[in-house]
C-alpha cells in the first residue's frame, strides 16, 4: 500500500471511530435529552379548531378529538 492509501484508510477509521463513539454515547443515556419543551395548552385548542375547520366527516372529527386529548395530556399549562 502506498503512503496516500494508508493515510486515507487511517482517516476513514478515525471518522468511523468518532461516529461510532457518538452513536454509543447518544444511545447510552450518558448524554441527556434536554429537549423537554412541551406545547402550550392553549395551542392545543387552536390546533383543534384548525383541525375541525378542515374536517368533512366523523372519522376526521374523531381524529381531531384524539389529537386534542393527547395534546392536553402532555401540554405545558404554564405558558
Amino acid at each position: 500500500m502506498s503512503r496516500r492509501e494508508i493515510s486515507k484508510l487511517v482517516r476513514r477509521i478515525f471518522v468511523l471511530a468518532v461516529l461510532t463513539t457518538g452513536l454509543a454515547l447518544s444511545s447510552s443515556g450518558l448524554v441527556g435529552n434536554t429537549a423537554g419543551a412541551a406545547i402550550c395548552c392553549n395551542q392545543c385548542y387552536i390546533n383543534f379548531d384548525n383541525c375541525l375547520n378542515g374536517c368533512g366527516d366523523q372519522t376526521c372529527i374523531d381524529g381531531c378529538n384524539t389529537t386534542l386529548n393527547h395534546c392536553t395530556r402532555f401540554c405545558d399549562s404554564g405558558c
